[in-house]
């Protein structure tokens, strides 16, 4: 600057090529990564290896694929794994595969540092054969780059045709399957002039007897298998190709089976329109999934397929030992690279089995679009005035109308929505952001005024929940209304935090005095119990998404009442309750801050509170109903009868004894891990055993 005469007065320094180290710690950045120019020169003396998902549970099972890529010719393989742990046997059936077909041996194995790769005994494994582990750095995944690009080229492929043939995404690892025995057979620029196949193999693949994924076929039923007048032929899916036999995998009513006496018909056509559509989504779905299947679905034009939940296949033509939704597979074998020539065609098949369903519901169906009138979107309005005379008080989620053909399968087997925008496209969440809404409206939880100056008011959110029953099954959708808590101060908008809840040993005990004296135990939920808690602090949050006021888009709502999200929430809640109980004659114990007790004479009644869940039990049950009635006098509630269900756990009521139960819970439990396949044993696990892993 001083040269050019931008500035005037600048001292003149002398350079020093010392390290400044401020700078560093502000500026510093990754290292480039350099394009390696180096090749293995023979097969098996560099292989690349990594483990993609969790993805969506796939059809037999599985939640991972575990892919190998031989560096010199490219040539891949993939195996399917229902857990991680799995990879280490994996590997030594890849190792002893390869290394017989081509009488050479592994010498570097390049990996990340995923706990499957990096355990003693996969170590000890590498070092007694002689293979080299070359680990990249923590965080460095460009350093296996072969890889990881095969892995986004590998999902790419398998969406785009679940997505073209609306496949349910369950399918991926045929999906999977295919695309590597496609990408094997297909040129790439690593090679000069030759297919992976050839490279590894030695010869040109046959590609003959390439068929459309997805395409609708017609197999041959064996003559051993029908009786004189029965259809020839039955109608398939083609889901890939078989590694054991000559053969095409087919897929008909939940069953796998290979054949190869098959005729295609790939003549369906798509408009330009349709495509259009398809490729338009593809691109949304690759935006928000960064590269990673989703677990599920969010195009609201995914088709379901309805099988049924047996796998067994001793009425298919033939059955194939391997499927690659359970099992490995290499999509290598030299032996699937031929196809048989099909017989001549047959007559139509007389039995049809149909393979897709129609879409829930389309796009465009509902806009956000907003009006002044009721200061609530268009949507919001007209569902307002479509709930029933006797639902328009409720804050319940549950749906006023419920039509037969839209209660099967809600937004994708009920997937919970992330964010508004997602929600909004669904009738079901409208419905309950509309009840949500209305019950904080009728709570006079707010009020709207000019934000005062020097104040940042906090934000809000929508939070979407589906409840279910204690066998499962779909209960209600819940939206909520939560302030982001995250921006508060404390000694400014809020101050003590803390609020007891039941402990479990005080409702083991209320059970089981109920049981001794045969008593009858109820249950009450308050319909959104924080609403009532009055706020003691000045608290501003801005209006809720999709419900600005329009022209006052600029206030912010003051907050009289206590809103779910807000770091006093619970303590005002309990305060609030508290204070109630007390009014209407219950004591508070002193051993359990939850636990009340209200006697009247003969009439005893007990009741405990789980934050918004409440049990009563006592001797009389007039007094009880009495109980409930004072209850519902003071707050907004839900009389669930006779107690079934809480807090995860089953109630079973008889004469003079209470069952407990979390039957449900356990039996989630294996399927969270992958594990309900696993043999049962009688003998229980010793008592607060710990476990380590070696």
């Amino acid at each position: 600057m001083q040269k050019q005469g931008m500035v005037k007065g600048l001292p003149t320094f002398k350079r020093e090529n010392a390290k400044c180290e401020a700078c560093i710690y502000g500026k510093q950045n990754r290292e480039s990564f350099p394009t390696s120019s180096w090749r293995a020169n023979r097969r098996l003396q560099l292989v690349h290896s990594d483990v993609c998902g969790p993805l969506q549970t796939s059809f037999g099972g599985c939640k991972y694929f575990l892919l190998f890529i031989d560096d010199f010719s490219r040539m891949t393989w993939v195996y399917f794994l229902k857990n991680k742990s799995e990879a280490f046997d994996k590997f030594k059936n890849f190792r002893q595969l390869v290394e017989n077909e081509v009488k050479e041996k592994i010498g570097t194995l390049r990996i990340d540092n995923g706990g499957e790769f990096t355990s003693n005994e996969f170590k000890t494994y590498c070092s007694e054969n002689g293979i080299r582990r070359h680990f990249t750095n923590v965080y460095t995944p460009q350093q296996n780059g072969v890889v990881e690009r095969m892995n986004r080229t590998l999902l790419g492929m398998a969406r785009s045709m679940l997505t073209f043939k609306r496949l349910s995404p369950t399918y991926w690892a045929e999906a999977i399957h295919t695309a590597v025995y496609l990408r094997n057979r297909s040129p790439t620029a690593s090679l000069d002039g030759i297919t992976p196949y050839e490279a590894w193999f030695g010869f040109k693949p046959r590609v003959k007897h390439l068929r459309v994924f997805g395409s609708v076929c017609y197999a041959l039923v064996p003559k051993e298998k029908r009786t004189k007048l029965d259809s020839r032929s039955l109608k398939f899916t083609m889901i890939g190709y078989s590694d054991e036999k000559k053969g095409y995998r087919l897929l008909t009513n939940g069953k796998f089976i290979v054949s190869r006496d098959v005729i295609f018909d790939e003549t369906e056509s798509k408009s330009a329109e349709e495509i259009e559509d398809l490729l338009h989504k593809l691109e949304n779905k690759g935006s928000k999934r960064n590269g990673k299947m989703q677990s599920q679905p969010t195009s609201p034009n995914w088709y379901e397929l309805d099988f049924p939940s047996s796998e067994d296949e001793s009425s298919s033509p033939s059955t194939s030992t391997t499927s690659s939704g359970s099992s490995s597979s290499s999509s290598a074998s030299p032996s699937s690279s031929s196809s048989s020539d099909s017989d001549s065609p047959h007559s139509s098949p007389e039995r049809r089995t149909s393979v897709y369903i129609n879409p829930l519901y389309n796009e465009g169906d509902f806009t956000e679009a907003q009006t002044s009138e009721h200061q609530l979107p268009k949507w919001a309005v007209q569902l307002l005035k479509d709930v029933r005379p006797d639902e328009q008080n409720k804050t319940g989620t549950r749906r006023a109308h419920r039509s037969e053909g839209n209660f099967a399968l809600i937004a994708n087997d009920f997937t919970e929505p992330s964010t508004y925008n997602e929600a909004v496209k669904h009738k079901e969440w409208q419905q309950a952001m509309v009840e949500e809404y209305q019950a904080v409206i009728d709570n006079n939880t707010w009020k709207l005024v000019d934000c005062p100056a020097n104040v940042k008011p906090i934000g809000c959110k929508w939070v979407y929940r589906i409840k279910y029953n204690q066998k499962g099954e779909l209960d209600k959708y819940k939206a909520r209304l939560v302030a982001k808590s995250f921006a508060q101060q404390e000694g400014i908008d809020y101050e003590e935090t803390f609020a007891p809840t039941a402990k479990w040993n005080t409702i083991r005990l209320t059970l089981a005095l109920a049981a001794q004296k045969g008593w009858k135990v109820h249950q009450m939920d308050v319909k959104s119990a924080f609403l009532n808690g009055d706020l003691q602090e000045e608290v501003y949050m801005t209006q809720p998404p999709g419900f600005e006021i329009e022209g006052q888009e600029h206030k912010v709502y003051k907050l009289i009442k206590a809103l779910y999200g807000l770091k006093q929430a619970p303590r005002a809640w309990y305060a609030k309750m508290d204070d109630y109980l007390k009014k209407v004659g219950f004591q508070r114990s002193e051993s359990d801050d939850t636990l009340y007790v209200r006697q009247q004479g003969k009439y005893l009644v007990i009741l405990v509170m789980y934050v918004d869940d409440l049990i009563i039990t006592g001797n009389h049950d007039d007094h009880i109903a009495q109980v409930k009635k004072e209850l519902q006098a003071g707050f907004k509630m839900t009389d669930l009868g006779l107690l079934h269900y809480y807090l995860g756990v089953e109630v079973f009521q008889r004469p003079h004894h209470i069952f407990i139960s979390q039957s449900k819970y356990v039996a989630e439990v294996p399927q969270r891990f992958g594990m309900q396949d696993c043999n049962l044993v009688l003998n229980p696990m010793e008592q607060n055993s710990k476990l380590s892993k070696f």
